[in-house]
């Protein structure tokens, strides 16, 4: 017998269906793994997960589910619509029938359709390149051991820093964070609402960092207790505190910190006391409004140095429509225009995606004027803003 099936959103009324879906597809059995500890600010039932489902339903039933959360990015003076894919989840008694495929793509065509300017999503890179997502941006990761600044700062080293969980009913440490997020340069949007829920994604820890009885920073700590995540100092003449109390307050040898490229004066701290450094991709991201995005962050690239003085076109095969550009770079300034010019590079769409946001691309070696210092654009995001 034929099933009836059917795409759509599922209603508040299915909120424990849905969840149950998901947490059966990924085998989710202890409490502490499912979806509603892993990810509180998604998940819990008053930020409503249903109206950001995309269900197939067999016979009435959900039994699969692509997330689709919607977000702002904030660049320098500009800011973009952008979804986020998270929860791709498919009952087993029922994998093989398409239905990941049949989600995914209503997914991608709302977004195609209703103004997203691009779409980020963590997991295995083939399997979701058939979707139009790649590996983009970069993160440093300078890793710091407690044999560093023995070395650094002496084994008698001191400092006038505290540190504190922060906690639910912290309103003024939760306020600072959020000031914290909405002064940089390049940010996604948070809920003050669902802030504490989002310190706490991924199994994760915030702590606020205490001067003479003042919150003077604070960081976010991953669950294997090794990785500092996120970590903001109000002053940054007390980096050097900051990073004895961080380090020797750890449980563990070493710990890890990670920033983007463009925050300097973070990087170049950490590069002089850390033991190595990595670089790292940031996430896997699909573009669908091309020009909106490569002007946007052409500014964020500015941040990092001068941009160089390029002209080039371009001619891409978007998921969403062909888009043909052509990018200007001149005297620190950038334009992203429609040109009928001929152009000098002919990408598909995966192919777009790695030529300016990966770290690797074959492409760039064909357009030699494009020069190494505009390419690849920086694509950044903090690891509690992932779905």
């Amino acid at each position: 017998m034929r099933q009836n099936i059917k795409i759509g959103r599922a209603d508040a009324s299915q909120y424990q269906e849905l969840m149950s879906v998901l947490d059966t597809s990924f085998g989710f059995e202890t409490e502490d793994d499912r979806f509603i500890h892993l990810l509180p600010k998604l998940y819990r039932p008053e930020y409503n997960p249903w109206e950001n489902n995309i269900c197939v339903f067999e016979d009435g039933k959900i039994c699969a589910a692509v997330g689709l959360y919607y977000g702002k990015y904030h660049i320098c003076n500009e800011t973009l619509l952008y979804g986020g894919i998270g929860n791709v989840a498919v009952l087993p008694e029922v994998r093989r029938k398409g239905y990941m495929k049949l989600a995914m793509q209503a997914a991608i065509q709302e977004m195609a359709e209703n103004g997203t300017a691009f779409c980020v999503l963590d997991g295995q890179r083939q399997r979701y390149r058939y979707f139009g997502f790649d590996n983009a941006g970069a993160y440093f990761v300078y890793h710091v051991t407690k044999t560093n600044l023995r070395h650094i700062y002496g084994a008698d080293r001191k400092t006038g820093i505290t540190i504190e969980p922060i906690i639910a009913s912290d309103t003024a440490a939760l306020d600072a964070v959020y000031e914290y997020n909405r002064s940089r340069a390049l940010y996604a949007e948070r809920s003050r609402d669902a802030l504490y829920d989002l310190l706490l994604s991924w199994h994760a820890a915030a702590y606020k960092l205490m001067k003479d009885g003042k919150m003077v920073g604070y960081y976010v700590l991953g669950a294997d207790g090794k990785e500092v995540r996120e970590f903001t100092l109000s002053d940054l003449s007390l980096l050097d505190e900051a990073v004895i109390a961080v380090v020797d307050g750890a449980e563990q040898y070493g710990v890890r910190f990670t920033f983007a490229p463009h925050c300097h004066a973070y990087c170049d701290f950490f590069f002089g006391i850390c033991d190595w450094m990595d670089v790292a991709g940031s996430c896997k991201i699909s573009v669908y409004r091309y020009q909106q995005v490569l002007h946007a962050f052409l500014q964020a690239k500015a941040l990092e140095h001068p941009l160089p003085d390029v002209r080039f076109t371009c001619l891409i095969h978007g998921w969403r429509a062909d888009e043909q550009l052509e990018i200007i770079c001149q005297n620190g300034q950038a334009v992203v225009q429609p040109t009928e010019k001929a152009p000098e590079l002919e990408l598909s769409h995966l192919d777009a995606g790695n030529f300016f946001f990966a770290n690797h691309s074959k492409y760039r070696r064909e357009l030699q004027n494009a020069g190494a210092g505009l390419l690849p654009l920086p694509f950044f995001l903090f690891s509690q803003d992932h779905v």
